[in-house]
């Protein structure tokens, strides 16, 4: 994991809130052994003006959930997923709006 971790690697670690098989509790715990250390506080994100959920960066990624998320993001919530994986690729913060088609 460690090799992933470093600067010149952007990391994303995205769960849905309502997500039974690997919930997000379970994600900042395993961070938490890997003794990440967090650079600022839980914030919300949002398309347009509906609150989608929350995310916390730490030193070498950010943790996102996806409010009303279950196991499969992109398949509960596709303009979520959209806006997370446009914003990632074009380098741009989670809160960014994006024009839906």
């Amino acid at each position: 994991m460690e090799i992933f971790l470093n600067k010149a690697v952007k990391v994303w670690l995205f769960n849905g809130d309502w997500d039974d098989v690997v919930p997000y509790r379970d994600t900042e715990k395993n961070l938490e052994l890997l003794k990440i250390q967090k650079t600022g506080p839980w914030d919300p994100w949002f398309i347009g003006e509906h609150h989608a959920g929350f995310y916390q960066v730490y030193e070498k990624l950010t943790l996102i959930t996806v409010k009303g998320g279950s196991h499969m993001v992109p398949q509960a919530k596709p303009k979520e997923a959209y806006q997370m994986f446009y914003n990632f690729i074009n380098n741009r913060p989670i809160n960014t709006p994006v024009w839906f088609i």
